[in-house]
């Protein structure tokens, strides 16, 4: 209820309080008043009347009684019952009733005390009372006989009730002054309230603008300044936040633009030196060190210094690659930017992979490793790649901060969540620096005497991943004794959206399929390296050449396209960040040129933006630094295929998990179409003619797709994967 009715209603609940209180307080006070009106009034006047009859009483003359019994009546009739007179023996001598008396007068007492002066008797008649005031009939001090004046009860009782009548026309007429009194009040008071209230409306949605006019001086005029004040201060404190979110946003887009320039500056580069690098130290294990004499030992020392040499710059240029993923990786995952494959899980499966992984460090360091894994773990929701990085990257710090001892890997399921724990008995960590094991860039201890290692970023990295998956990180640990890393993930998370399909697992047999032959050695393929980097064009060009290609290079992404019109390559290899024209321009005018649209494009870049790659129609996106075996065998598996895109069908009775797929497999370089019956697959595949279709088994069980498909013209060597519920 608003304050606008609260008040007048208030208001009258006391008025009728009040009123019920004056009518009570009335009929007794007028009670009060009619006895000091006997008292003081009729008793008066009984007095007199006894005063100017005492001699007829005396005289016995009843004739000249009545008569002025009946004046003294007459006068006062509409008070006055009856008159009585008795002699001083108790007789009536004379009355005023006609026809019968009363008997209830017949036994007055007309006995009167020394100090009595008169008495006032309530005498009920039926249902009716009158009031008898009696006074003694005096001669001298002698009482010769009483006179009793009867007033009616009804004229008390109607004197009265126009008492209260009057009193009540007043107290409406207060009460209806009153509540327009509280009215106007509840106005003056509620009238501001409700300017403030919508004022408030107003500015909780946004608009800062809007004032409260109250133009009183009173206080809620001083509230109405003191608001308006306010306002104009959140006003300005927002328009500087908002100046600090822009710089805010222009320094987070600086701080992405210098990692990307960074990335770019020092990926490049490092590409180039880990490339020639590992061709230097191929080179000199199968062509240098067997043509060189052994036997001479300066020699002898001088090579196998320039082994290790070669050794220490690929190691120590692997370490600087990883600290520059750990750069990128926080930085994108702060800026959202990073894509997660959620899916079904096996956290089993993931402690095993990351112990697999692990396993050279335990070996090198002669630590021993147990495990502690629940049977029937359950599974749960998650980016398989990313839980197994941050399993390796907490099983890696074991092993890094233990000399001798063991480290403990457990999975258990406890309070509906999935705890994994990595216990070492290396040297520990102070209570104090807990918190500071999961921010960025830190690193505990003394770092003048302990030389910590790394980069302070793999724990930031894990704490981003678990959270992301709804979980927690945490660590307990004690000097000298050991440390426990431990992270719990929920079973299920309503927040997540999980892939029914594991994308990896099918892309695999896609790529088993699709490519199924081997990478072939040159055969006088060409292949057009198209790079603004020199050293890069020369490591590839070098690489490719060993393995009997044939190369050609472009300097920028307009030299590439006129060389892929002009040479029509086998395959383009495609840096991103070019002067002139980017990688991402120059691939989608190949791919809409019906000249070079059907040549493969393998993106090489710094730069990680697969999904804009496979949008303008690539084949492979690749990272730079890369593996010259991992590139080799890319090239060599799309010109074994001999076009670009790879036809996939996608066929299921859920037109979402069709959409879902599809844009799935677009994003991987694949020309995907959908169908939700048989009968539209039918249709598809005769004109689409795909390379595989995913078919979902229960349409394929009802319609018999496989048999009907068989029989269709270019459609005898598709190759089928069956999807269904749970599995593949």
């Amino acid at each position: 209820m608003k304050w606008t009715y609260k008040i007048p209603l208030s208001f009258a609940a006391i008025i009728i309080l009040l009123v019920a209180g004056n009518i009570l307080s009335t009929s007794y006070a007028l009670k009060q008043l009619q006895e000091e009106r006997f008292k003081t009034g009729d008793v008066t006047l009984a007095k007199s009347m006894a005063d100017r009859l005492f001699r007829k009483v005396i005289e016995q003359d009843t004739s000249e009684l009545t008569n002025a019994l009946f004046d003294e009546k007459q006068l006062r009739e509409e008070k006055v019952e009856g008159i009585l007179i008795f002699d001083r023996k108790g007789y009536l001598l004379s009355h005023t009733y006609v026809g019968n008396m009363p008997r209830e007068f017949l036994n007055l007492n007309n006995a009167f005390g020394a100090e009595e002066k008169f008495r006032i008797t309530k005498i009920n008649i039926g249902k009716a009372h009158v009031y008898d005031i009696a006074v003694p009939i005096m001669e001298g001090i002698t009482q010769i006989g009483a006179i009793h004046l009867v007033i009616k009860g009804s004229y008390i009782q109607n004197a009265v009730a126009a008492s209260i009548s009057s009193s009540l026309k007043i107290t409406f007429v207060v009460a209806l002054f009153s509540m327009i009194i509280a009215i106007m009040i509840s106005r003056a008071i509620t009238s501001p309230i409700n300017k403030l209230t919508n004022t408030t409306a107003e500015i909780s949605k946004g608009r800062l603008d809007a004032r409260v006019e109250i133009p009183s001086r009173d206080e809620f005029g001083q509230l109405a300044d003191s608001f308006n004040k306010m306002v104009r201060d959140l006003k300005s404190s927002n328009e500087t936040l908002e100046e600090a979110k822009k710089e805010a946003d222009a320094a987070n887009r600086a701080k992405t633009d210098f990692l990307n320039t960074v990335s770019h500056e020092l990926r490049t580069p490092l590409t180039s030196v880990l490339g020639f690098a590992k061709i230097i130290r191929k080179k000199l294990e199968e062509i240098v060190i067997p043509a060189v004499k052994t036997d001479d030992k300066k020699t002898a020392k001088a090579l196998q210094q320039i082994n290790g040499n070669i050794d220490i710059i690929v190691s120590e240029g692997e370490r600087l690659t990883h600290l520059i993923n750990d750069v990128l990786d926080l930085a994108k995952m702060e800026a959202g930017k990073i894509s997660w494959n959620m899916q079904t899980v096996s956290m089993t499966g993931i402690v095993r992979h990351a112990l697999a992984a692990t396993a050279s460090l335990f070996e090198h360091k002669g630590l021993k490793i147990s495990t502690d894994i629940d049977e029937g773990l359950p599974d749960t929701v998650g980016d398989r790649d990313r839980l197994i990085q941050v399993v390796i990257n907490l099983i890696s710090n074991a092993v890094k901060f233990t000399e001798r001892g063991s480290v403990t890997c457990s999975a258990k399921l406890r309070n509906g969540e999935i705890l994994v724990s990595i216990a070492d008995s290396g040297i520990g960590i102070a209570e104090e620096d807990y918190p500071k094991v999961f921010e960025k860039f830190k690193q505990v201890g003394d770092a003048m005497t302990d030389r910590p290692t790394g980069s302070g970023l793999g724990l930031p990295i894990c704490k981003e991943i678990i959270e992301h998956h709804k979980g927690r990180i945490w660590v307990d640990s004690q000097l000298g004794v050991g440390s426990t890393f431990s992270f719990a993930l929920p079973l299920t998370s309503p927040d997540l959206k999980v892939s029914k399909i594991d994308l990896d697992t099918l892309i695999q047999r896609l790529k088993e399929h699709v490519v199924a032959i081997p990478p072939s050695a040159g055969n006088e393929k060409n292949i057009l390296i198209v790079d603004d980097d020199a050293a890069i064009r020369e490591f590839i060009k070098q690489g490719l050449e060993s393995e009997g290609y044939m190369v050609s290079e472009a300097i920028n992404g307009i030299e590439g396209v006129k060389k892929a019109k002009k040479e029509r390559p086998d395959l383009i290899v495609l840096d991103v960040m070019m002067p002139e024209m980017d990688g991402f321009d120059a691939a989608a005018i190949l791919k809409n040129d019906p000249v070079t649209m059907s040549i493969p494009i393998l993106i090489l870049s710094v730069l990680e933006d697969r999904e804009r790659g496979y949008r303008v129609g690539v084949d492979r996106y690749l990272t730079k630094p890369i593996e010259m075996d991992t590139l080799i065998g890319e090239i060599g598996a799309l010109i074994s295929k001999g076009f670009s895109k790879k036809k996939v069908m996608v066929v299921d009775e859920d037109e979402s998990t069709v959409k879902a797929l599809s844009e799935l497999l677009e994003t991987r370089g694949y020309s995907v179409a959908g169908a939700c019956t048989g009968m539209e697959c039918v249709n598809k595949a005769i004109t689409f003619k795909p390379d595989m279709i995913i078919l979902n088994r229960i349409i394929s069980d009802s319609e018999d797709m496989v048999k009907t498909l068989r029989f269709e013209k270019g459609l005898e060597n598709i190759y089928f994967v069956y999807i269904e519920e749970g599995k593949k």
